[in-house]
């Protein structure tokens, strides 16, 4: 345990016990050896306030927010009443006032992500008055500047891949495998086989092309991204976590700059997934966060 904003369980050791039974000439029957390995591990952090918030980010603050001279410029149309509009766009809805039967209970603003009709992105937004929450509106749409490609591009992908075609593709594949031949038949028709596979194939296509519009990690650091950011039809999900896959499988395998980026841009919690999954050595990892740190 060790002290600091709350308490943290940190691993200080590891200890492995191996056991196994043996008989043979030279010991007698069921006589069990033991081997016990034991080592050190090194000191780590536990994850600082600002770490946790921003990991568990559910709205933001809107006093938290710099304020600014001029509002930041907004990258995407924006509209602040129900008229839709066409394309991409944001939507800044008006400030919700306190319920007068309960002041003292914050109602979360927000704003939201269009692609035409279809809300893509949404982050909520705890705000005192009507200008806080419009500079907090503002800056954060700004923010998601270089993201919001692959994002709009995701959303288009998980529209097409629904959970019908993704049935049907499956049990034509399942009818076509020679192994299972004559024994899985396909209810659907072959129009229906090739409009959902067509539709998959649409879904990968802007799958790819959202990769290939991700910032250039290699390039330089990568730029923020609030998880607060939610995906809008998905409950729980957060965009930064699904691009964050992507960019995972484009960059953790590398061995240069664009690993060391992503690594500093990932948020505690993401932090094991790079080890275990994407195999990226502790060392590597504790070294890139300690340039910056020591920065």
């Amino acid at each position: 345990m060790r002290p600091g904003d709350g308490r943290y369980l940190v691993p200080t050791r590891v200890q492995v016990t191996v056991r196994r039974r043996t008989s043979d000439r030279f010991r007698p029957a069921g006589v069990e050896n033991r081997d016990v390995i034991e080592r050190e591990l090194p000191a780590v952090a536990p994850p600082t306030r600002q770490e946790i918030d921003a990991y568990a980010a559910t709205a933001i603050d809107a006093d938290t927010v710099p304020a600014a001279a001029e509002l930041p410029a907004v990258h995407l149309p924006v509209r602040t009443d129900e008229t839709p509009l066409d394309g991409p766009h944001f939507y800044f809805p008006a400030h919700r006032r306190p319920d007068p039967d309960y002041p003292e209970e914050a109602l979360h603003d927000e704003v939201v992500l269009y692609d035409g009709p279809q809300p893509v992105a949404r982050l909520l937004i705890i705000a005192t008055t009507a200008d806080a929450l419009t500079c907090a509106q503002h800056t954060l749409a700004a923010d998601l500047g270089l993201w919001t490609e692959p994002v709009l591009l995701l959303a288009r992908a998980a529209r097409l891949r629904t959970p019908e075609a993704e049935k049907i593709v499956t049990a034509s594949r399942l009818r076509d495998d020679p192994d299972l031949s004559g024994t899985w038949p396909c209810p659907y028709s072959e129009e229906e086989v090739a409009n959902a596979r067509a539709m998959i194939a649409r879904a990968e296509a802007l799958i790819q092309a959202a990769v290939n519009a991700l910032p250039n990690a290699g390039q330089g650091p990568l730029p923020p991204l609030t998880r607060a950011w939610r995906v809008a039809d998905t409950w729980g999900a957060r965009w930064r976590d699904r691009l964050y896959e992507l960019l995972r499988d484009r960059w953790a395998a590398t061995d240069g700059a664009g690993r060391d980026h992503l690594i500093r841009w990932t948020l505690h919690g993401f932090r094991h997934d790079l080890h275990y999954t994407a195999k990226v050595p502790l060392k590597v990892i504790r070294r890139a966060l300690a340039e910056v740190s020591s920065a």
